[in-house]
């Protein structure tokens, strides 16, 4: 900023900026006194007194005005940075409390104008651009959030309401079905998941009974899925009235793995056709990390070739064989991609001609990407250098597969070694990714953009961050990563 102070790097400017504006409120009217000051003494002679009035209402008003903007335009900043105050330092301290020196530094200007607004043009663009500027050098709040709760494991619970059911058969018969709906916050990734299961049985005759049970959970309107299951595992003598109760705990992570509705019920099978009370209720215990990132450590690999390496948060290949049947996927759960917004980073760093790998896509189906294509319907984008393109080039392509066909939006040559950021969006039929080559996604390289058909504007369960084409026949290799998965939306 000047006055001799030692240089300083961006985000030590942003703070003294702080600094200067917050002490800017307790020494405005000091330095406006002073100016009146010397308007008085100094200027006196040059004044008409009938209109000396006026000219210091007018340099109050000014005053006033400058103090109001820069208050407006630095609030949003105050919180950002307020903790950080102490590293600005003292010079701006110093600095603050000699008038003179800033008087000094600045050009004469007319009687009429005051000197503060050149203090403001110093300060920055009083439309807020310049702090925008500032808080970008200084980090995105939302994602310093997200690295602090990172690695910190929260639980929620979830819990049915009771079902009573009267049941006098011999054979399996379901108690009522109960939903438990899950609801995370933006952000959360679940861990894992304990069902427990709640059961109290009453004998309703003078008839002895050995009860074996099996609980089934299921996500929406899906098929059912067994948990708990044990025969005889609750008995009675031959007294009505008898009572007994049983608490079954199991994983439900391969069940629950993302918000959603999920129903549970009891398949009860007795030794005798005499009636029984049931009352079942059921809790889900979900242990889930917030981060802005998918984890991919807990993602599902298949790499028969043994190409792949991971991280929390990179996919790495090196040397993949494009008929490997190597993938990396997470099941989100059913219908779970409609309308949405990801963003993921990625980077070929060898490529042989004709070359092709999935840097993301959706699917309803497991496999490689070949399989995936052959048994249904998928959305993706895959990175691909042709015979003959340019040295050191490659392309990204924005592709849907509505089996048994093929459409696709090609990007201009992009560089291999060189990490792209990509936005892609689907909105109804509108599927779009914009390749961008800085992280803050300000310099757009290329925008792909396709009207789904119709097979391919359904939901999706699997989100692909790295897949491989896998058709035999295809010798080609490459290497490369993808990070830094992030479900905006």
């Amino acid at each position: 900023m000047g006055f001799g102070a030692p240089p300083v790097s961006p985000g030590a400017t942003a703070l003294a900026v702080w600094a200067y504006a917050t002490r800017l409120l307790t020494n405005l009217d000091n330095i406006r006194a002073a100016r009146i000051d010397e308007i008085t003494a100094a200027r006196l002679a040059e004044l008409d007194p009938a209109n000396l009035p006026a000219d210091v209402n007018t340099l109050l008003a000014r005053l006033t005005d400058a103090r109001a903007l820069l208050l407006d335009n630095l609030a949003g900043l105050d919180t950002t940075i307020s903790s950080r105050a102490p590293e600005a330092g003292g010079n701006i301290e110093a600095i603050l409390t000699d008038t003179a020196a800033i008087d000094a530094r600045l050009p004469a200007l007319p009687a009429t104008e005051g000197k503060q607004d050149t203090l403001l043009t110093r300060i920055g663009d009083p439309t807020g651009q310049t702090l925008a500027s500032l808080v970008a050098k200084l980090g995105d709040p939302v994602q310093a959030l997200g690295t602090i709760l990172d690695r910190d494991e929260l639980t929620l619970k979830y819990n049915s309401p009771e079902a009573l059911d009267d049941i006098a058969a011999i054979g399996p018969t379901n108690t009522t079905e109960r939903t438990i709906t899950v609801t995370l916050p933006i952000g959360a990734t679940i861990r894992r998941v304990i069902l427990a299961t709640f059961i109290t049985a009453m004998n309703d005759t003078a008839n002895a009974q050995k009860i074996s049970v099996t609980v089934q959970g299921r996500i929406g309107a899906g098929a059912w899925s067994n948990f708990f299951s044990q025969s005889n595992v609750i008995g009675f003598p031959a007294a009505d009235g008898a009572t007994t109760g049983l608490v079954a705990l199991q994983d439900a992570s391969t069940l629950v793995t993302s918000a959603g509705s999920y129903g549970f019920r009891l398949s009860v099978t007795q030794s005798s056709g005499n009636s029984v009370h049931y009352t079942t209720q059921y809790l889900l215990i979900v242990t889930y990390v917030m981060s802005l990132y998918e984890d991919f450590s807990y993602y599902t690999e298949v790499d028969p070739g043994n190409d792949i390496t991971r991280t929390r948060y990179r996919a790495t290949w090196t040397d993949m064989i494009m008929s490997e049947h190597s993938y990396v996927y997470a099941d989100k759960g059913v219908d779970h991609f409609t309308n949405f917004e990801h963003q993921i980073d990625a980077i070929q760093t060898a490529m042989q001609d004709d070359y092709h790998v999935m840097v993301w896509a959706l699917w309803n189906t497991v496999g490689y990407w070949n399989q995936c294509l052959l048994a249904g319907s998928g959305i993706g984008v895959f990175a691909r250098r042709l015979t003959g393109q340019a040295p050191g080039k490659c392309t990204l392509v924005l592709s849907e597969w509505p089996f048994p066909t093929q459409f696709t939006d090609a990007s201009i040559d992009l560089n291999i070694n060189q990490k792209y950021y990509l936005t892609i969006k689907r909105s109804g039929a509108n599927f779009t990714c914009d390749i961008y080559s800085d992280s803050a996604r300000t310099i757009l390289v290329d925008s792909l953009a396709l009207v789904l058909h119709a097979a391919c504007q359904v939901a999706f369960r699997y989100i692909y961050p790295l897949q491989e084409y896998g058709e035999a026949g295809w010798p080609q290799i490459g290497s490369g990563y993808v990070e830094k998965l992030w479900l905006v939306s």
